[in-house]
């Protein structure tokens, strides 16, 4: 006992206390962490500065941190009493963003919107493809993505620009722009049916990403001409540095599985057929049926060939033939009965637990002279739909040599291949069915269990329809087993590319230097299509045919700049950079498309000579564009207080008429008050800037627009000769698209950084629209090329980073980004009153002058001057004239990103909000017309089930017939046209049938709030990692789409089928996916 007490006691005395007061500039800092070196030992300084720690045995050196000064390092040597006076972290108050062609430029001296995001916000909570990760994180950008493997991701930077063109923003690596191509069908797009095959940006590889910093305006992004008319992904990817040589490896693990609350509600009470309570009865015939058949005569059978669910109510004590005993392939159902009730297996079920397997290993290093950086990715997906993988292998290399005293080399090389099959079908095409939700998902019986469809075919190669055609026509009446068209109905796909740059810069002298750099993005891309023999295209006459197709696609991009930088400073106070050069862009696509006609020969033989028609499909394709410019900038700064900057771009295009040219500029001021003397007395303000800009970039049309050549469009062979035709007259008088914008903007910082604010106000025009407007068939074409139409884009912005806690070791970090844009169509041709961008059926997406982009037309309701809606004789909706329902553009957007972080541990959690905005559902209709959807099924004014027959009547006992007391059907809420009550009954069929209700019914709020994003990271310390050959561990738990904590749609708000202008379309929208990851990574 003595000795313990002892030993407690010598420990207690080896303590010391210290004490002191930190201050910075003569002013005291509360809330500064005050940390003994190698310990865990630590306080925070109060309101006045002060601070008191316990200093145990050993402690040498106390570690002063603050958000916006620089960490302060103080040894002990047994003092009593430390005062420390910090410093402002130059780092901190000189922030250093990527701009136009690269450059690195103090973000103090813009005059315009930049944002920047690191790469660890992307590649820790990782996607597939990086533009996901940036939902939410940066102001101004609208991120809508698919919810298909590997599909595409459509970004929107201060919203849409042109009525027919790409609104995508250009995508820079290193300074080389890179093709971001969508090789979807405009059928696709529009949710008509196809498979969607991702955007080219998805090559690019998170592991690889150091930042990204996105220009938003057209005077952060005028240097680059036409090509970022709708502003700029600027990536940087990592690179070597000096020291020792270091290896990365990380491995990471992602399992998947659908939101099941983005899957539509399914009522459960009645299942498939179109007749009430009735059934088909089995009547045995000895003349047809087999003697063994005897037995099966009276049972009842479902209706196989109907595709809804108004058939009888469930019932387990009712039991019938289902459609799989008639399979005598298969002896353990063949012949058997099964209770009537619901499925316990539903659509839900078809689904799988998707894995993600993410390796990476990364050498860097160098000296004072050079440095390199090799990486390789190997990133595996088994999708979450049955048979569908992606595989995604990156190889990426850079390299920087300082060759002499004056001339350094960069080299960097991205090698990608790219191999996927099974991707999922999208959108509806009644034709062939390969989207499993727009078919299945809408059109089925509510008794069928999934689990039953695994063997989709039988010994002989026969479908295993659900929908078959009669119990003894096993053919599909209308769908196939959803697990045939995954299997038999599969497609391919294989990308190869390469992209990357050589650049050499010359320091001329100390304050000029140039540069060359030459960039070259090559790509192949492979895409087989099949859909087997044996399926409904081969029983039902829909046009559509057995097939087999291939497409190839070669682009090649090769872009070239040489450029002078000139930086001059005289007398500390007037400073002067500018940038000249010159660039020269050559593009080249080409495609093949091979594909059989009128079926196949052989089952299973997937090859173009297996064509039933010798006149096989065949189509070829050559593009090639070239673009030259020189283009400047001027910059001039007085004090770090003004700074004034003027940008000029000039272009000859091949896709212009002669001769050839246009021109774009930009201005920008910027007033940096916080290095005014009056103002730096303000110890609150850290710092504090006014931006002003303005600019007139635009968007070139596409090639052979204006050509004297007119573009000719091959047609069906007449007699046997080729047959080709002219769609659209070309037009040489053309001109770009012109956008001219404004913005108004602020930055200010608070309390040492701690809080920041950058606020943007801006508005832009776009206008002489580059559209295909119809002409009069006398002319010889239907369309022709022309200048016209106008949309206008104004909003605001706001980035909010904050520091609200700092204790110790415990930090809170808080982004706030919000964004609100108006994007209207302002003008359009005379001859036009809208524009479609897409159809469905009778709703449409159009641009109509004076209405959101992209607005919803169909029919409404029609409504009495006190609302209430009117009914028509028939006792169903009175349907208004067609009008504007809604549009996809959102009221306003909010990212909050939420950083808890304590010693080595952090946790990261990200809310994604939108808010406002409209979405169609054709699915939702579909579902109500078929019976599936729940809200077909419940109880009536009388209390009866809506479905029981709303005519039924009994005896009363005299003869007369009266109402039966349990009388179905619905009394629609609603007034006759003369204001009168509706009394009608109609049966619930009719109430829900697609023609007797509007689009309107079908059109919903598309505001959510989503648990985007959600990583926790654990970095090993010292203590535990100190002997062994690692210097740095670090442990990710992440999830993505964790939660939809508020929606007001039956499905996923977020509906998108790719890249493209039209958006917010269900047709079979596949159901979100939430994501939970884990990863290692190790560095020694």
């Amino acid at each position: 006992m003595t000795s313990a007490i002892c030993a407690v006691m010598s420990n207690v005395w080896a303590q010391s206390t210290i004490k002191g007061t930190v201050s910075s500039e003569g002013e005291n800092l509360p809330g500064v962490s005050v940390l003994v070196e190698g310990s865990a030992a630590g306080t925070v300084t109060d309101i006045d500065g002060n601070y008191s720690i316990e200093v145990p045995a050993g402690g040498s050196t106390l570690l002063f941190t603050f958000i916006g000064m620089a960490t302060e390092q103080v040894a002990i040597t047994g003092r009593s009493q430390i005062d420390v006076s910090m410093k402002a972290d130059a780092t901190e108050l000189s922030e250093v963003v990527v701009t136009a062609l690269g450059l690195e430029r103090d973000k103090a001296s813009l005059g315009y919107a930049v944002q920047q995001v690191d790469g660890s916000a992307i590649n820790t909570a990782k996607e597939e493809n990086f533009i996901r990760s940036l939902s939410g994180k940066i102001a101004g950008v609208n991120v809508r993505s698919a919810s298909t493997m590997g599909g595409g991701t459509n970004i929107l930077i201060r919203g849409n620009s042109s009525l027919s063109g790409n609104n995508q923003p250009l995508f820079v690596v290193d300074g080389v722009p890179v093709n971001n191509s969508s090789y979807n069908s405009s059928s696709q797009l529009s949710g008509g049916g196809g498979y969607d095959f991702g955007n080219s940006a998805s090559d690019i590889n998170p592991d690889d990403i150091e930042s990204v910093s996105v220009l938003k305006g057209g005077s952060a992004s005028v240097l680059y001409g036409s090509r970022a008319a709708n502003g700029v992904i600027l990536i940087t990817t990592r690179k070597g540095s000096q020291g020792k040589t270091k290896v990365t490896v990380s491995s990471g693990v992602t399992f998947s599985k659908i939101d099941e609350s983005t899957l539509p509600e399914y009522q459960n009470q009645y299942g498939g057929g179109y007749g009430g309570e009735s059934m088909p009865v089995f009547s045995y015939d000895a003349a047809v049926h087999p003697a063994s058949w005897a037995s099966f005569d009276g049972q009842e059978m479902v209706e196989y060939d109907a595709d809804a669910s108004w058939g009888p109510r469930f019932d387990p004590n009712r039991n019938v033939r289902h459609w799989d005993s008639w399979d005598e392939s298969d002896p353990a159902n063949f012949g058997q009965v099964r209770p009537w009730v619901a499925t316990p297996n539903g659509i839900e079920s078809f689904f799988e637990t998707g894995v993600a397997i993410s390796s990476n290993v990364s050498i860097e290093g160098g000296n004072a002279k050079n440095s390199f950086r090799v990486g390789y990715t190997d990133y595996r997906i088994d999708g979450t739909m049955p048979n569908s993988t992606l595989d995604r292998r990156t190889f990426n290399a850079s390299m920087t040599n300082q060759l002499t005293e004056k001339l350094t080399s960069t080299f960097s090389a991205n090698v990608v291949r790219s191999e996927a099959e099974g991707r999922a079908g999208t959108g509806y095409s009644d034709d062939d069915g390969l989207s499993i939700m727009a078919a299945f998902g809408n059109w089925h019986q509510r008794q069928l269990d999934i689990s039953r469809m695994t063997k989709w075919k039988n010994d002989e190669g026969v479908q295993r329809s659900w929908n078959r055609s009669a119990y003894d026509n096993p053919n599909p009446a209308y769908w196939d087993n959803p697990y045939w068209t995954r299997n038999e109905n599969v497609q391919s796909d294989n990308r190869d590319r390469f992209y990357g740059k050589y650049e050499l810069t010359y320091d001329v002298l100390d304050w000029l230097k140039v540069t060359g750099r030459a960039g070259l993005d090559f790509s192949k891309f492979f895409r087989d299509y099949r859909v087997a023999k044996g399926g409904v295209v081969e029983f039902v006459g829909r046009g559509a045919y057995p097939l087999y197709a291939i497409n190839t696609d070669i682009e090649k991009q090769q872009n070239y700049d040489f450029f002078a930088n000139i930086e001059k400073h005289f007398d500390n106070q007037i400073g002067i950079s500018a940038l000249v050069g010159a660039n020269f862009r050559q593009q080249n696509w080409e495609r093949t498309i091979l594909g059989t006609r009128d079926g196949l020969v052989l089952p299973g033989v997937y090859a173009i000579s297996n064509s039933a028609s010798d006149n096989i499909n065949y189509d070829e394709y050559h593009q090639e564009r070239k673009d030259q410019a020189v283009y400047g900038t001027l910059n001039l700064s007085y004090a770090d207080l003004i700074y004034a900057e003027g940008s000029y771009r000039h272009e000859w295009s091949s896709a212009m008429p002669a001769p050839h040219k246009f021109g774009y500029y930009a201005g920008s001021l910027s007033f940096v008050f916080s290095e005014l003397e009056a103002v730096k007395s303000f110890s609150a303000l850290s710092f504090g800037k006014l931006r002003a800009s303005f600019a007139k970039t635009g968007n070139a049309p596409r090639r052979y627009r204006t050509n004297e050549v007119p573009n000719y469009t091959a047609g069906d062979k007449y007699n046997g000769n080729p047959a080709y035709y002219v769609q659209t007259a070309v037009n040489g008088d053309l001109e770009p698209e012109i956008t001219k914008d404004v913005e108004l903007g602020a930055e200010l910082a608070f309390f040492n950084n701690r809080l920041k604010l950058d606020f943007a106000w801006y508005k832009r025009r776009s206008f002489n629209q580059l559209l295909s407007v119809p002409v009069s068939g006398s002319s010889g074409v239907y369309y022709s090329y022309t200048n016209t139409g106008e949309i206008e884009n104004d909003g605001i912005e706001l980035a909010l980073n904050a520091t609200p806690l700092q204790l110790g070791k415990f930090n809170w970090n808080v982004n706030i980004n919000f964004s609100k844009n108006n994007n209207t169509v302002t003008d359009l041709p005379e001859s036009l009153e809208s524009i479609e961008i897409a159809s469905v059926y009778e709703l449409s997406q159009l641009h109509i002058k004076g209405e959101d982009y992209g607005s919803f037309y169909g029919r409404d309701y029609v409504y009495d001057d006190q609302g209430r809606k009117v009914i028509n004789s028939f006792g169903t909706y009175e349907l208004s004239d067609y009008k504007v329902l809604g549009s996809i553009v959102p009221d306003y957007e909010v990212g909050i990103s939420n950083t808890f972080t304590y010693g080595n541990l952090s946790l990261n959690v990200l809310i994604d909000i939108k808010e406002g905005g409209e979405i169609y559902s054709q699915s939702h209709r579909w579902l109500r017309e078929t019976g599936n959807a729940a809200e077909t099924v419940g109880t009536n004014d009388l209390g009866n089930p809506i479905r029981n027959d709303p005519s039924a009547t009994v005896d009363d006992g005299n003869g007369n017939q009266i109402a039966n007391p349990a009388q179905g059907g619905v009394v629609l809420n609603g007034v006759m046209a003369d204001g009168s009550e509706n009394t009608t009954r109609i049966s619930a069929s009719d109430a829900h049938h697609d023609s007797n209700n509007p689009e309107a019914a079908s059109i919903f709020d598309a505001s959510y709030v989503k648990l985007r994003e959600m990583s926790l990271n654990y970095s090993l310390p010292k203590s535990i990692i100190g002997k062994t050959p690692f210097n740095r561990v670090v442990i990710s738990i992440s999830g993505r789409n964790l939660a939809i904590l508020k929606k007001n749609a039956p499905i996923d708000p977020e509906v998108s089928y790719g890249v493209g202008n039209s958006q917010g379309i269900d047709w079979g929208m596949l159901p979100r996916e939430k994501s939970y990851g884990f990863k290692i990574t190790a560095q020694f």
